[in-house]
């Protein structure tokens, strides 16, 4: 009976196990064929855009079986059109096909576009023209998103919610409401399936492009390939609108704290009304910085924004946080001359590390020593290759001396970043994502300065605060920490060492104590290498016994050879006998 009984529980598992397995290849197929239907509509629409050639030639066509690709009506990319060279027709090409694929596509653009270190200037001025996708959604999506999110109905929460979105971007739009103890907010909601649209357009995108790389030398000098999951992490932490909560209230908290913060508002964050896909905040009632002229600048107003980027670039050196997308859409002219900053979805963080980096950066720009902004910028960036540093200094001296010793009314800082991007991109040096924020941030700060004619000479302010927090970074409390975290991983490395090397003559053992070296056919040259490097492997085990001596003396007061202890006496030995072994191994040199 218990047999019988068993059975049929065993029975019953395997075909949940089965009913399981059904509904998750059920699921897969599902997620595949709704996969191959995006991907016949995204390489469509490319090969009607001009890409079927390069499309054609990738065999990607023979991944979906009976698609056939369509022919283009548009001349070949290799040709000029409409008086565009072959990086704009490229640019204006993707950036119709973007806007034809929709809000996933439009966004990838749009980074792209922001990435003026990896492209070429010609095809970015092109996919710069992409603007959000705004065609209305009916309103009862987004309510869907919002009481899904929060998990209370909009009317139990609000009096009044306009439906008509305030601004509509790829990924949410923006609306005005009123709660019912009166407050004015913004609710900021995410588009319904935006994420796994995103998601999906993204890895077709990557799939496509790197084919279209394995057999196209001009789409692989492009580079998208090489910062397309940079672009995807990036725009999933904005889609994450809790982590644009904490950005917001970090920057509120960290600005709040500098002198003179007063002139900046940042808005008040309602927590209780916040999610994943909504973000609720304090209404700013204002003009934006982008629909300002020049007719609207008064002293106040001049005033309050030098000393905001004061206070930013503080915050920066100080602490390591900036705003990402400082542009004059994010900058709001409030009542009294005060500042409105919004839109906290990029924010940026520099390491301590860095922070001195970049004072080390901004000092040898000041006092013109490219060797050694060279050695700087090969510290944090990204390179294939080693580079020849004198030419690159060289080329830097060549590309940025006609912007020093200007002043700051005559220097266009987007040229000088564009300038210095450029020369390390020649090299085939790229800075890592924070690191182009830096200078694009800089930048924008710049643009918006000038949009309403006032001069912010952020450089100059960056170096006159530069000496301040390097004696910060340097103080006597910073090396004392420093000395301490030293210490710290200095005595790990020491509570380890006997362990390790007990590792290591365990390994030893099983060799029989002996090295080898296995080689076939190698040239006398090779072989000299291989004894070179046995050589060196023994003096560094020969060092290893000696220190271990050391080590166990501890804190002993010898006097005498026979007050050392044995263990101290027997690492010694082996140490010489080791060493004296390495002699015989030497390298001779030939005559």
């Amino acid at each position: 009976m218990r047999i019988i009984l068993a059975d049929k529980i065993n029975l019953i598992y395997k075909g949940k196990l089965f009913i399981m397995d059904v509904i998750k290849t059920t699921k897969g197929i599902g997620n595949t064929i709704r996969n191959v239907t995006r991907l016949k509509e995204v390489i469509s629409v490319l090969s009607k855009n001009g890409f079927d050639e390069f499309l054609g030639r990738s065999n990607i066509a023979t991944k979906i079986p009976g698609f056939v690709i369509p022919k283009s009506k548009l001349s070949s990319l290799k040709e000029e059109s409409e008086g565009k060279n072959f990086w704009e027709s490229v640019g204006h090409r993707l950036k119709i096909s973007f806007e034809t694929l929709g809000p996933g596509f439009i966004k990838l653009g749009q980074l792209i576009a922001s990435r003026e270190d990896f492209f070429d200037q010609d095809f970015l001025k092109e996919l710069k023209k992409l603007q959000d996708d705004v065609k209305p959604l009916d309103f009862s999506e987004y309510r869907t998103v919002f009481e899904n999110d929060i998990g209370k109905k909009i009317e139990e929460i609000f009096s009044k919610f306009e439906e008509a979105p305030l601004a509509t971007a790829s990924i949410g739009s923006v609306f005005r409401a009123v709660t019912h103890d009166g407050k004015a907010v913004v609710v900021k909601i995410q588009k319904p399936n935006i994420k796994k649209i995103i998601d999906t357009d993204f890895n077709l995108f990557k799939f496509v492009i790197t084919s279209l790389e394995s057999i196209s030398d001009e789409f692989k000098y492009l580079g998208i390939s090489r910062v397309i999951d940079d672009f995807h992490s990036s725009v999933f932490l904005e889609l994450n609108y809790l982590l644009e909560k904490k950005n917001l209230l970090v920057m509120k908290d960290l600005i709040s704290s500098k002198e003179n913060s007063e002139i900046i508002k940042i808005p008040d964050v309602y927590s209780e009304l916040c999610g994943n896909k909504v973000l609720a905040m304090e209404e700013l009632s204002g003009i934006p910085f982008n629909k300002l002229t020049s007719k609207d600048l008064t002293n106040g107003l001049s005033d309050n924004l030098i000393t905001s980027t004061k206070l930013f670039i503080k915050t920066l050196l100080e602490d390591g946080y900036f705003h990402a997308d400082l542009h004059g859409g994010n900058f709001f002219l409030l009542k009294e001359d005060k500042l409105g900053i919004l839109d906290f979805g990029s924010i940026g963080h520099l390491s301590k590390k860095n922070r001195s980096h970049l004072i080390a950066i901004l000092y040898s720009l000041s006092t013109n020593n490219f060797e050694n902004l060279v050695y700087e910028f090969l510290c944090i960036a990204d390179y294939d290759q080693l580079p020849d540093e004198r030419d690159l200094a060289r080329q830097l001296k060549f590309s940025l001396t006609p912007y020093l010793g200007l002043s700051s009314k005559e220097i266009d800082v987007s040229e000088l970043t564009n300038s210095l991007v450029s020369t390390l991109k020649n090299f085939k040096i790229y800075l890592p994502k924070e690191w182009y924020l830096i200078f694009k941030s800089i930048t924008s700060l710049d643009g918006v300065g000038r949009s309403i004619g006032v001069d912010l000479d952020v450089f100059n302010l960056l170096e006159s605060d530069t000496s301040e927090v390097a004696q910060m970074l340097i103080s006597k409390d910073q090396l004392i920490e420093d000395g301490l975290w030293f210490s710290r991983d200095l005595l790990n490395s020491i509570r380890i060492l006997p362990r390790h090397f007990s590792w290591y003559l365990s390994k030893l053992s099983k060799d029989n104590y002996a090295f080898r070296v296995k080689s076939s056919g190698l040239e006398d040259s090779l072989s000299a290498v291989a004894n070179s490097l046995l050589f060196l492997s023994l003096i560094v085990l020969a060092s290893v016994f000696f220190i271990g001596g050391i080590i166990t003396l501890d804190d002993l007061h010898i006097e005498e050879f026979s007050e050392i202890p044995l263990l101290t006496k027997v690492f010694w030995l082996f140490s010489l006998i080791i060493f004296s072994f390495s002699i015989t191994k030497m390298p001779k040199r030939k005559k």
